[in-house]
């Protein structure tokens, strides 16, 4: 990432468009897969739920 960096001066903005709100929260630089994972798969849950269309059928009885 850190090349990536050193050609993409707006590298944070970049990554907002694949759901990476946070390079530092995510574990980027610390290359920690674990920790971006566990974040990616909750930020990507939560965006996805954002967009369903609630039916009747999904009501509790």
């Amino acid at each position: 990432m850190k090349k990536f960096q050193n050609i993409n001066p707006i590298l944070s903005d970049t990554m907002k468009t694949h759901l990476i709100m946070n390079l530092n929260d995510f574990g980027i630089w610390k290359n920690d897969y674990e920790l971006f994972l566990n974040k990616r798969a909750k930020i990507v849950s939560e965006e996805s739920y954002k967009r369903i269309i609630k039916q009747k059928i999904d009501e509790k009885p």
